[in-house]
Formats: structure tokens, sequence, C-alpha cells
């Protein structure tokens, strides 16, 4: 009997603990991959860990993830640009555009104090704390 308590309460711990997403020097890339990843990973209660560098289409995490979810260590950083065309590389002022409504308030604020207006072509990587935006995460011990 108490080796099946034993069992079933292992059981729910691991069962109900949820996963883990770690960003680590993620340099972006197609935005519909990113909306995919970060829509299972709501949906799922997933955390995400940013332990460095969260770039270009990485940061819609900030809008698909809920920021309690997300913890940065200490030094980690989102880098927000203008998007491009995959095809020719040539600025996107409708992916910029769709990508800078997306972002929560806060997220605009910080882009603008560091330098950026959000839409116009700014293809200079803008770089934020991650500190700014979201928890720090605990140590492990």
């Amino acid at each position: 009997m108490l080796k099946k308590l034993l069992v079933l309460v292992f059981s729910f711990l691991f069962l109900s603990s949820a996963s883990a997403l770690v960003i680590t020097n993620n340099p972006g890339g197609y935005i519909g991959e990113f909306i995919t990843q970060y829509r299972k990973v709501a949906r799922n209660h997933e955390n995400v860990t940013i332990t460095r560098s969260c770039r270009s289409a990485c940061t819609l995490v900030l809008s698909y993830v809920p920021r309690n979810k997300i913890c940065a260590y200490p030094g980690a950083s989102f880098g927000f640009h203008s998007a491009r065309r995959a095809k020719d590389n040539v600025y996107a002022y409708e992916g910029t555009k769709w990508m800078w409504d997306s972002f929560p308030t806060d997220v605009k604020t910080a882009i603008w104090r560091h330098g950026w207006d959000g839409v116009s072509e700014h293809p200079q990587i803008v770089v934020v704390p991650a500190n700014e935006l979201v928890k720090t995460c605990r140590s492990p011990r």
C-alpha cells in the first residue's frame, strides 16, 4: 500500500511539473516558426529561461508566453530590429509593424528607451537587458 502511494505521489509530482524551454544565444529566424513554438509553450504552461541572448523573432516570446513563466539570468538580453523579407533580405514594413503591434506596452517602451521607434527601418540590433522585461531566474543549487 505504501509503495503504491509513493508511486502515485512521485507520478503526480513528475507530471505536474512544467517542462522548460531554455534559450541560449538564439539569433531568431522565421516568425511563423517562433509563433508556433511559443503558442505550444504557453498552451502547455511551460517555463522559459533566457540564459544569454534572444534576438529578432526569438523576442516574440514576450508576446506569446505569460511573463510570469519567463525568467532570465543576469547578463541575458533581448535584441530587436526591423523585419526583413526572407526572399530578398529587404526591409519589411508589414512584418516590422506586425511584430511591433504584438509586443506589450512595456516592451515597446523599453525599445523606445534604447533608441528605436519600433517601425522604421532599423537593421542594427537594439539590445535591451532582459532584467528590464522579465524576472531574474533563481540560481540553481
